[in-house]
């Protein structure tokens, strides 16, 4: 397996600079995982940066179930139980990120995200919504600024990063 300099660097400089050569590797990430100690996949916080500090990213970003990075829920138990202080889901969301710019990001986040882009909403408002929020005494939910939500996703480059996938034909009778 080739070590990847320029990937290991990356991992090194993301947000927790050399304390991150510190990682003695004591499990405690795992051992506190939700999605470990839940998932009907095997997730492993302490494997993913063992194999990231060792600069290994054709096993990561190549993996043939991507699971093994998109498990992480980014909920902080790792960053929270680690002994060394260390910044573990900073790691994993740039991991994340260099999957999602090579196209290989689970269809569902890509799907998401798509949503999101086009109309501001992960999950599109229903009447359904309306009725429950007007039944908990709640006012009405604001409606995205589609607009700016794009002119955002722009600024930072979005479109250039995810590849959406093209759009299904529509069936004639539809």
């Amino acid at each position: 397996m080739p070590v990847d300099v320029e990937f290991r660097r990356q991992v090194l400089d993301i947000n927790i600079k050399a304390k991150l050569q510190f990682c003695y590797q004591c499990n405690k990430c795992t051992t506190d995982c939700p999605v470990a100690n839940n998932a009907t996949k095997p997730y492993n916080p302490r494997q993913i940066m063992l194999q990231a500090l060792l600069g290994l990213k054709e096993p990561l970003l190549n993996a043939p179930d991507n699971f093994n990075l998109y498990g992480c829920t980014a909920c902080d138990t790792c960053d929270e139980v680690c002994p060394g202080d260390l910044e573990l889901t900073e790691v994993f969301m740039l991991l994340k990120n260099m999957m999602t710019q090579a196209n290989k990001a689970p269809k569902a986040y890509v799907g998401q995200a798509k949503a999101i882009a086009d109309s501001g909403y992960a999950i599109p408002l229903q009447a359904a919504i309306d009725r429950r929020r007007d039944q908990m005494g709640l006012p009405k939910a604001t409606l995205a600024k589609a607009d700016e939500i794009k002119s955002l996703f722009a600024a930072v480059g979005f479109p250039e990063r995810v590849k959406f996938p093209a759009a299904e034909p529509k069936e004639a009778n539809e």
